[in-house]
Parts: structure tokens; C-alpha cells; sequence
């Protein structure tokens, strides 16, 4: 599972990520960061943004998501968490 949401005009948010532990280093992480990252596209975002756990960075850097800063726990009620980022080719 992982939804998302345009978060500003050529921003989109890439949240709640998760795979069953049975299926987990499959590749289905990075197959629905593919069809975020598709609709991201479609919505006319250049950027895909996200927060996840440390546990979790990665399957996002994997995908080629970049790590922004550094690790923190506030506000977050599961953390340590830590901002990435990933620009789209919109060209493509």
C-alpha cells in the first residue's frame, strides 16, 4: 500500500508506505513507488516528497530518493524519521 496527494502545485507526497512482511525485499516497494511516482507525473509534479521511518529509507533510497537533513523525532509519532526527496523527469 502507499498513497499519496499533490501537496502543492508541482509537489506530490509519497505517504503510508507498507508492504506485508511476507513480501517484503520482493520489489513490491519500489513497484508502487513506480506507479506513485506515475501519477505524480500525471498530476504534473516535477518532485516527490516524503518522511519515512529510519527503518524504511532504504527502500525510498533505492529508488532514488534523497535523504534532506538530518534524523528527528519530533512531532512524529514514530521516529526517527527523516525528509526525502526524488526529482521527476517530466519529459520522459
Amino acid at each position: 500500500v502507499n498513497s499519496g496527494h499533490r501537496t502543492k502545485d508541482t509537489m506530490y507526497r509519497s505517504r503510508g508506505i507498507w508492504v506485508n512482511s511476507n513480501f517484503r525485499k520482493t520489489g513490491v516497494a519500489q513497484i508502487l513507488f513506480n506507479m506513485t511516482e506515475s501519477q505524480a507525473v500525471a498530476e504534473g509534479c516535477n518532485l516527490i516528497w516524503s518522511i519515512p521511518r529510519k527503518s524504511a529509507v532504504k527502500s525510498y533510497t533505492l529508488f532514488g530518493f534523497k535523504t534532506v537533513g538530518n534524523y528527528f523525532d519530533e512531532g512524529m509519532e514514530f521516529g526517527p524519521n527523516i525528509y526525502v526527496k526524488k526529482d521527476l523527469d517530466v519529459n520522459s
